[in-house]
C-alpha cells in the first residue's frame, strides 16, 4: 500500500488539516470534492519504487500525531478520528472514509472507488524515534494478518531486560554492516573494541588480596610471635624487605617499625606500589592469562576459614611471590611445604585451563584476545563480528569472571555516528524481508551535525537504495525541523503544519530565507545575542559607555558598522 493523501478533520490537535503523502501525485480539496491529478515528480526521482514526504511544523502542533493517526486507521480505531484517506494498492487508486458527508474524489476525471474497510488490502508500517520518554504511554495498535506494525524506535524495550536489549541492538548493527559499508561516516572496518585494563586488573586483585589477608583473626598477632623466632618469620621479614626495595628504590628502613605491616596497605597506597607491582608482575610473565587466573584462584582461597598459622603463610607465600622469589610454577612445592594442600587446592590447577567448562571458555577467550591485543597499557583488543562481541560478552558477564574490568565498547563512535548506525540498523532489520512498507521517521536527525544534517535526505535515499529489494516499495515518511532537510525536498513532497508557514518551493533555497518563511524563525541570530545587542544599542544612543564593548563583539561586519555608526 502507498498513501497518496489524507484529509483530518477531527483528530486530537488536528483539526481541517490535509497531508500530501506521495510526491508523485498533487491533490487539491475543496470541500467535499477531491481532485488528484500526477504531479511533475515522477517515480524515479528519489530512486526507483522509493518516494520521500515531509511534515514539517513547530512542536506541538501534530507532526507525530499524524503518524500515529495513520496507524490507528489502519489498525480499525477509529472511534476518536474522522478522516479520508486515499492510498494505492496494486495500482489502483481508493479511498476509505469514516466521515458521514459523501466525498466526490476523482483521478484524470474518473471518480475514485470507496472501500469500507481496510482489512483486505496488506499494510506495514515501520516507526522510527531517537526520542526517549519513559513517562510518555505509547499508542498500542490492533495488528492482524494484513496489518504488520512495528516500533523499532531507540525507546523500545526500555522496561525490557538490558542485557537482552543490548545483545538484539549489537546484533542489529553487526548484520547491517555486513551488508552497508559505513566508513564514509567514520565507522571502522573494526566496529567494537573490548579493552582488559591490565594494570588496574592485576592491581585489583592485590588490594584485595592484602585486605582479605590483613582481615584473618589473629594473623597479625601470630605474625608479630614469629618474627625474630623463627625461620619462617626471618624469611617473611626479608622478602618485604626486598619488596620494598625492590618498588620503592631507597632505604626501607623507615618502613620496619613495629607496626609497618598492620599498615601494609597504607603504605603500598601512598607510595602508589600497587601499580608498580602490577607493571612488575606483568613484565615477568609472558602469560597475562594464567597471572590473572592465578590471582584470582588466590583471591577466592582467602574466603575460606583459615587459622592464624594458615592465613600467615598465605602472607608469606603472597609477599614472596611479589618480590619474585617464588613463580607460578614452584606453587605446588611450597603447598606441600607449609602443609597447606586442603586450602591451596585451587592453586594447583593454575596451568590446567581446560579441566572445567569455566577454564575452557578462558582458554579460547585468552587465544582470541591474544591474536588481537594490541600493544598498550589498556590493553586493546578487536572485536570484529557479532559472534567474536558474543563470546566475550557471555563470558565478562558471567558471575565468576576472573575479569572485572574489561569494558566492550564501540570503537571511537560519537553519538551522532551511533544515532546514524542505530537507525539505520533497526530499519534494515525490518525492511530485509522485502515487503511493501511505509517508513515513518520522526526527526531522525536529531543528533546529527548540520553538515551531515545537510546530507541527510541524501544518506536516506542512498541507504535505502542499498538494501531493499528491486521491487520492494518504500514509502518513506519524515518530520523534521531541519532547513536543511525542507531545502533537498520538492514541494510535492512537503508538508507544513503551521497554518502561517510560507507555502511554495523551497528545493535548493538559500538557508536563510528557509528559516524566516519555512521555519517560521523569528530572527536568524540567537535570542540572547539579539537581547544583548539590542541593549547596546539603546546604550550607545544614550551614551552609555559599556555599549562600545557589546557592539564591538557582532560578528556580522554590515550590523556592526551600522550599530557603530548609530
Amino acid at each position: 500500500m502507498e498513501i497518496i493523501y489524507i484529509y483530518v478533520r477531527n483528530y486530537k490537535v488536528l483539526k481541517d488539516k490535509d497531508f500530501s503523502l506521495c510526491s508523485n501525485y498533487k491533490v487539491i480539496r475543496r470541500n467535499d470534492v477531491v481532485v488528484i491529478s500526477d504531479s511533475s515528480i515522477k517515480n524515479g526521482f528519489f530512486n526507483d519504487n522509493i518516494d520521500i514526504t515531509a511534515l514539517f511544523g513547530k512542536n506541538g502542533t501534530g507532526k507525530s500525531t499524524l503518524t500515529q493517526l495513520i496507524s490507528s486507521v489502519f489498525s480499525n480505531d477509529l472511534y476518536s478520528s474522522e478522516c479520508v484517506l486515499i492510498f494505492k494498492y496494486h495500482d489502483e487508486i481508493y479511498y476509505f472514509s469514516n466521515i458521514e458527508d459523501d466525498f466526490h474524489i476523482e483521478y484524470v476525471g474518473v471518480r475514485v472507488n470507496r472501500v469500507e474497510s481496510l482489512d483486505p488490502f496488506f499494510k506495514k508500517v515501520i516507526y522510527f524515534s531517537h526520542g526517549i520518554d519513559n513517562l510518555t504511554h505509547k499508542p498500542v495498535f490492533n495488528k492482524n494478518k494484513n496489518f504488520k506494525y512495528i516500533d523499532c524506535s531507540s525507546q523500545k524495550g526500555i522496561s525490557t531486560r538490558s542485557k537482552i536489549i543490548k545483545k538484539n541492538q549489537v546484533r542489529d548493527c553487526f548484520d547491517l554492516l555486513d551488508v552497508y559499508n559505513m566508513q564514509e561516516y567514520g565507522i571502522s572496518s573494526v566496529p567494537m573494541i573490548g579493552t582488559t585494563y591490565p594494570y588496574q586488573e592485576i592491581s585489583s586483585y592485590l588490594k584485595s588480596i592484602v585486605r582479605k589477608i590483613l582481615s584473618k583473626k589473629n594473623t597479625l598477632n601470630f605474625l608479630n610471635s614469629i618474627l625474630d623466632v623463627s625461620f619462617l618469620g626471618r624469611r617473611f621479614l626479608d622478602s618485604f624487605k626486598e619488596l620494598l626495595e625492590l618498588f620503592i628504590f631507597d632505604s626501607s628502613a623507615k618502613y620496619l617499625e613495629e607496626d609497618y605491616i598492620e599498615n601494609y596497605h597504607d603504605i603500598f597506597i601512598k607510595n602508589k606500589l600497587y601499580k608498580k607491582a602490577s607493571r612488575y608482575l606483568l613484565s615477568r610473565y609472558d602469560d597475562y592469562f594464567d597471572l590473572i587466573y592465578f590471582l584470582n584462584s588466590f583471591d577466592n582461597v582467602l574466603n575460606n576459614e583459615m587459622d592464624e598459622r594458615e592465613s600467615f603463610y598465605v602472607f608469606v607465600i603472597y609477599i614472596e611471590f611479589l618480590s619474585g622469589r617464588i613463580y607460578l610454577n614452584s606453587m605446588k612445592a611450597l603447598n606441600n611445604l607449609f602443609e597447606l594442600d586442603g586450602v591451596f587446592s585451587l592453586l594447583n590447577h593454575t596451568s590446567s585451563l581446560t579441566t572445567s567448562e569455566y577454564k575452557y571458555k578462558l582458554f579460547h577467550v585468552a587465544r582470541f584476545i591474544e591474536q588481537t591485543f594490541s600493544k598498550n597499557d589498556l590493553g586493546v583488543f578487536n572485536i570484529e563480528s557479532y559472534e567474536a562481541f558474543e563470546y566475550i560478552d557471555e563470558f565478562v558477564r558471567d558471575e565468576n569472571s576472573i575479569f572485572k574490568n574489561i569494558e566492550i565498547e564501540w570503537n571511537g563512535i560519537s553519538s551522532g555516528q551511533h544515532s546514524l548506525l542505530v537507525m539505520f540498523s533497526r530499519l534494515y532489520k525490518e525492511i530485509k524481508d522485502g515487503e511493501d512498507v511505509i517508513v515513518f521517521i520522526d526527526e531522525g536527525e536529531t543528533y546529527l551535525h548540520p553538515e551531515w544534517q545537510r546530507k541527510y535526505v541524501r544518506e536516506l535515499i542512498k541507504f535505502f537504495s542499498a538494501v531493499r529489494e528491486i521491487h520492494q516499495k518504500i514509502n518513506i515518511i519524515i518530520t523534521s525541523h531541519s532547513p536543511f532537510v525542507l531545502s533537498d525536498l520538492p514541494e510535492e513532497s512537503v508538508n507544513f503544519l503551521d497554518a502561517e508557514s510560507a507555502k511554495g518551493n523551497f528545493f535548493g533555497a538559500n538557508i536563510f530565507d528557509i528559516f524566516n518563511k519555512g521555519m517560521l524563525v523569528e530572527r536568524t541570530v540567537g535570542e540572547f545575542a539579539y537581547e544583548k545587542i539590542s541593549k547596546a544599542i539603546n546604550n550607545k544612543r544614550e551614551n552609555i559607555d559599556s555599549a562600545e564593548n557589546i557592539i564591538s563583539m557582532i560578528a556580522d561586519p554590515i550590523v556592526r558598522k551600522l550599530a557603530e555608526k548609530l
